[in-house]
């Protein structure tokens, strides 16, 4: 598990902040690269926790073979306990490897993956498996859902 704190309930541990200057100014650079998968975990985790409270504890997801929301997802599903099943497209680029390191990081976290030929296809089955699973939940692509929405609006996340 990630560390949290008591004032933190979202998984979201304090900001890692670089400052730097150059040509007289400061810049600050946020490092979420440092947490294990992105700056998208911080907004995942109260997510997947606002729609377990819905009812959903299985979540589905049609991945492009480079997206690191996977990785977000599956990372976001294993420190909460829920399942994650990814439809991933294969790594064209790699004739020898059709995992993308992004998909086996995703695996790692605990991820069902199944490798598609293509988006479209990872869609059309990730929408066939919800069929019949009142408890399973397809993410749309890019997390672009009504209730990512109204989280955003009513979600703050402190920066310690």
């Amino acid at each position: 598990m990630i560390p949290t704190s008591t004032s933190d309930p979202h998984f979201s541990p304090p900001a890692v902040i670089h400052q730097i200057k150059t040509e007289g100014r400061r810049l600050y650079i946020v490092r979420d690269d440092l947490l294990p998968a992105g700056t998208k975990q911080r907004a995942c985790i109260p997510f997947l926790r606002d729609m377990n409270k819905k009812g959903f504890g299985k979540f589905i997801y049609a991945s492009p073979f480079s997206g690191f929301a996977q990785v977000a997802l599956a990372f976001s599903c294993q420190q909460l306990g829920y399942e994650c099943h990814l439809f991933c497209e294969i790594n064209k680029a790699d004739s020898e490897n059709k995992m993308h390191p992004f998909s086996q990081l995703a695996q790692f976290y605990g991820a069902q993956i199944t490798l598609v030929d293509s988006l479209q296809i990872g869609e059309k089955l990730a929408e066939q498996s919800i069929q019949n699973s009142p408890d399973t939940m397809k993410i749309p692509l890019g997390f672009d859902c009504e209730s990512s929405h109204a989280l955003e609006e009513t979600t703050e996340i402190k920066v310690a």
